[in-house]
């Protein structure tokens, strides 16, 4: 087993960019060298589709294919018989809106908040503008739990309530089961979908016994490769929901006239999948299966209030998340564009993310219309904070202008 202690040495990136410090692992996380090296190993020595059982060395493919689907399986605590394979969590949140458009009707009503991912609003606006059904928009905050914030919206019109239960921009956490079981109580019919990516990021979640319909996330986010994620639907609605696609893999029998579908998570897989993304993903996945997965989200926590108590103490920084337990912290430079000043950061080889991170509503949130995001994962250390520490405790008025003047 992978062990999370020694992640740092196992990602190739930091022997290959020694100069580099990484602080944008909200955007997508580095990659370990098993991940790479799977990948690789499924090109040169096995190279075979999942689809093809026709031999144990095609088989191989199928293996792992299934070994992955338990390991996601395992991170949520539930049945590997609950889990599709998606190009990602865009592609799942999508699919998910797709699924319900046929029961949703004119003056339904759709829960969000104003601090999700552009992934996890925009599916719902085109829902908006096809069966002109309503939005309603939790106006969450940074330093409460929020379950109020949306159990006060539900009606006997809500069908729908989707949110992330960790904001990619803010940091802030809600806990899923306890809002989904709180909804569920109000009107069991209500569907309850839920965008994981970051949340995923850096914890388990645990759906053994869970109120939560849907469940989206991308490998990228875990250490794994882009183009492959994940969708967890729940057992209740395994064999009432239909496809999005349709072709090779899926069905069970063609005729001239008709055609059936093979039952189970199969049946939404069309098509060869990204098998190559899948080998990969199956090595990252390891990591969050140790048992020092708890320890390790205490250190990004660590790291996170020290930059906190830090950066306070340098003139002319706010820091917008300031004291929350999160995998990132938020700030403005006074006086400078936030796009300039991470332009400059990334002249000092510190690489961040400036703007909202496509939580575009979150300006409401937090009264800023562009911020400098410092995202951590489990292989960030102390020197790499330290490092922006002092970058920031150096800058003088216009340095954010070199290189742009």
């Amino acid at each position: 087993m992978k062990k999370l202690s020694s992640i740092r040495q196992d990602i190739d990136w930091f022997k290959n960019n020694q100069e580099y410090v990484y602080l944008d692992s909200g955007a997508t996380s580095l990659k370990p060298k098993s991940m790479v090296d799977a990948i690789v190993y499924y090109c040169n020595n096995v190279s075979t589709n999942p689809h093809n059982d026709d031999s144990m060395f095609t088989h191989k493919a199928h293996i792992v294919m299934d070994q992955t689907r338990g390991k996601i399986a395992k991170v949520l605590n539930t049945t590997k018989d609950s889990i599709i394979f998606t190009p990602g969590a865009t592609y799942s949140l999508n699919w998910v809106a797709d699924y319900l458009e046929p029961f949703l009707n004119e003056g339904d009503e759709i829960i969000l908040s104003n601090g999700e991912h552009a992934s996890n609003l925009l599916p719902w606006y085109d829902l908006r503008s096809k069966k002109n059904v309503k939005l309603l928009f939790a106006e969450i905050d940074i330093y409460s739990d929020n379950i109020d914030k949306f159990l006060n919206l539900v009606s006997d019109k809500t069908k729908v309530v989707a949110f992330a239960n960790e904001t990619n921009l803010l940091g802030n956490i809600i806990d899923a089961n306890l809002l989904a079981k709180k909804i569920k109580e109000i009107n069991p019919n209500i569907i309850v979908s839920v965008d994981a990516c970051q949340y995923l990021a850096h914890n388990r979640m645990d759906l053994s016994d869970s109120n939560i319909d849907f469940v989206s996330c991308s490998a990228h986010k875990m250490m794994g490769p882009t183009g492959i994620g994940a969708l967890y639907i729940n057992e209740k609605l395994i064999e009432k929901v239909k496809p999005s696609l349709v072709g090779g893999g899926m069905n069970f029998e063609i005729k001239k006239n008709y055609y059936t579908l093979v039952s189970g998570v199969q049946k939404f897989e069309a098509g060869t999948p990204n098998i190559l993304g899948i080998y990969g993903w199956n090595e990252s996945l390891d990591y969050y299966l140790d048992q020092e997965l708890e320890e390790a989200k205490k250190n990004i926590y660590s790291l996170k209030h020290y930059f906190d108590i830090e950066l306070e103490k340098i003139e002319g920084f706010k820091i917008l998340n300031k004291g929350i337990d999160a995998f990132n912290t938020i700030f403005v430079k006074e006086g400078v564009f936030s796009q300039d000043f991470a332009s400059h950061l990334g002249n000092k080889k510190i690489i961040v993310r400036s703007g909202l991170s496509c939580a575009k509503l979150a300006n409401e949130v937090i009264n800023q219309e562009h911020v400098i995001r410092v995202s951590y994962h489990f292989y960030t250390n102390k020197n790499d904070i330290d490092k922006l520490l002092h970058v920031l405790k150096e800058y003088k008025k216009g340095d954010e202008l070199d290189g742009l003047l």
